[in-house]
């Protein structure tokens, strides 16, 4: 049986369906009242999270609009949706002055059959839409986006966000000239991280559930010029991309075999952490899992992220991970998203890399976990390149403390197979 998708269940971390469905709605909402008047007032616009509904878009203290957000696996039927559906009907009459529509959100089509053809022909024959006054059953639909589709999935969502943004800036441009996409990624990202921050502030009993996110919030992002990327960027968008990884290995049931998540897994509980995490010090557990470091794109490295880094989350006891993300059991562990078959150059990458000064001078670090890779000698294996001489090889070490290129050069990287008993073991 497929198992649940983790990613749009678990929580409400920068990558969770849940939380892109709603910004994806106030920024479509925006959207379309600029087009009929760009002097629109968004002062009394409000997105509400986790209260009457998964999301509601609100006008003061009126909904103007409640939303269901599931997401499955392919093959889901409608009666599959039986429990989300009720929950809206009943929600609609407890509403006072309820004027608008609740809808059903879903991240994959529903698979019809021929005497169900759509979700109109399952309101006219269900049970429980027969139960209820015609003035609410009507008002619970299927949403449809504006690619016409009425599902989207969370690659989509992506998109369809950052579509967005560019849309309300070609209505809009707030005084800003020469937009470009990376831009638009920018603002796309900083408010992901306002979700983040305002469920963290629920969670954490901060502000009261039912404090909704003003519009005007969501519109003083597009309001600066994001030209010149501070390393905020880098730190966000490296915090959202292993967020997602993590999301993707766990719907892969040949990496996660569980059937489905019943979140007490050693790799939810990461997940958990690193969702409340700033973004600068998720990113810096990356570039400490990245020992072969060159440039900022190796950070984003999807099958060494998967195949490396997250299968040793996934499977390494989480009693033994320290506060800086190593594993410790006797001695420290550095699990890294080393994958593949070209050991030379990773082992000329390791030795260059500066980055890894710091942390081997702190832990007494011999052993890299990798993926599939072993290199019992760095030294050794980098000259196997014959761009690489002895004498290079010094070269990579100028400027840097005796103490760390010693610790350095004795460093091994070993598969993880190889080296999970030993972590995972008796003390």
């Amino acid at each position: 049986m497929a198992k649940e998708a983790h990613s749009a269940v678990s929580s409400w971390s920068g990558y969770v369906y849940q939380g892109k469905i709603a910004l994806y709605l106030v920024l479509r909402t925006i959207k379309e009242k600029y087009e009929n008047n760009l002097s629109f007032d968004f002062s009394n616009y409000s997105l509400e999270v986790e209260w009457q509904e998964d999301f509601s878009i609100k006008e003061g203290k009126k909904y103007l609009s409640i939303h269901q957000v599931k997401a499955h696996q392919d093959d889901m039927k409608i009666t599959d949706y039986k429990k989300p559906i009720k929950g809206l009907l009943h929600k609609i009459q407890t509403l006072y002055d309820f004027n608008g529509y609740a809808y059903l959100h879903i991240s994959t089509s529903i698979n019809y059959n021929r005497k169900t053809t759509s979700f109109s022909s399952y309101q006219k024959k269900n049970f429980y839409f027969k139960f209820f006054p015609l003035k609410y059953s009507k008002k619970v639909k299927l949403y449809k986006y504006c690619t016409d589709n009425d599902s989207c999935d969370l690659d989509e969502a992506d998109q369809l966000i950052l579509k967005k943004i560019e849309e309300i800036y070609q209505l809009n441009n707030f005084d800003i000239e020469s937009l470009t996409l990376e831009q638009y990624e920018y603002i796309r990202f900083k408010l992901y991280q306002l979700l983040d921050t305002h469920i963290l502030k629920i969670h954490q009993k901060q502000i009261k559930k039912d404090d909704p996110i003003p519009f005007n919030e969501v519109l003083d992002f597009f309001k600066n010029n994001y030209e010149e990327y501070s390393e905020e960027y880098k730190h966000i968008k490296v915090k959202n991309f292993v967020l997602f990884m993590i999301s993707k290995y766990c719907d892969d049931e040949e990496l996660c075999t569980e059937s489905e998540c019943k979140n007490d897994c050693w790799l939810y509980k990461i997940e958990r952490d690193l969702e409340q995490l700033p973004a600068k010090e998720v990113y810096k557990i990356v570039l400490n899992a990245t020992p072969h470091y060159e440039k900022f794109e190796d950070l984003q490295q999807e099958d060494n992220l998967i195949y490396g880094l997250i299968k040793s989350y996934h499977q390494l006891d989480e009693k033994r991970r320290t506060q800086e993300y190593l594993y410790e059991n006797k001695k420290y562990f550095l699990p890294s998203s080393i994958s593949g078959k070209n050991d030379k150059d990773i082992a000329k990458r390791i030795l260059k890399n500066k980055n890894l000064d710091a942390i081997v001078k702190q832990f007494e670090i011999d052993t890299i976990i990798s993926d599939d890779m072993k290199i019992e000698n760095l030294e050794q294996k980098a000259q196997k390149l014959r761009s690489v001489t002895g004498e290079g090889i010094n070269k990579f070490f100028e400027n840097r403390e005796e103490s760390a290129i010693a610790k350095i050069k004795n460093l091994q990287v070993i598969p993880l197979d190889d080296i999970k008993e030993e972590i995972n073991g008796a003390d």
